[in-house]
């Protein structure tokens, strides 16, 4: 997955991170270019699987902004921006099968989102709970 355009921060609260019925919702304040701010466009966001922490217990999924980088950026801090991304569960078995699962029915797994940050870093979400769609 190659990063493009940063986003400037991931909501820092826990509340603003959940997974459960096949999507997962993200809540982060994304950039963008200033004075084109009616032509911010959630498609040109991307959610992937992308590894399982070392100890298979925490899903780390990556948060992709597919627009070349924005020099001339402005960002609202005050209000995160909330999406949905569809979340596929069989696909998850077959690319991880070694993700601890738990809950009564096993069908919940623990879950990170990182992005690409305005220095070049990685910003992490709050760790939280998917509920997998069986």
């Amino acid at each position: 997955i190659k990063d493009r355009n940063p986003i400037w921060n991931f909501s820092s609260k826990k509340d603003g991170f959940w997974g459960t019925n096949g999507y997962v919702n993200v809540a982060f304040y994304p950039t963008y270019e200033s004075g084109k701010e009616n032509e911010f466009n959630i498609n040109d966001f991307d959610l992937f699987f992308d590894k399982v922490s070392a100890d298979n217990k925490v899903l780390y999924l990556r948060l992709n902004h597919s627009i070349p980088k924005v020099e001339n950026f402005n960002y609202d801090s005050n209000t995160p921006f909330l999406t949905s991304f569809i979340f596929d569960s069989s696909k998850l078995e077959e690319k991880f099968p070694e993700l601890e699962t738990f809950g009564t029915a096993n069908d919940s797994i623990r879950a990170q989102i990182t992005a690409l940050g305005l220095n070049g870093e990685d910003l992490k979400s709050p760790e939280f709970v998917i509920k997998l769609k069986k």
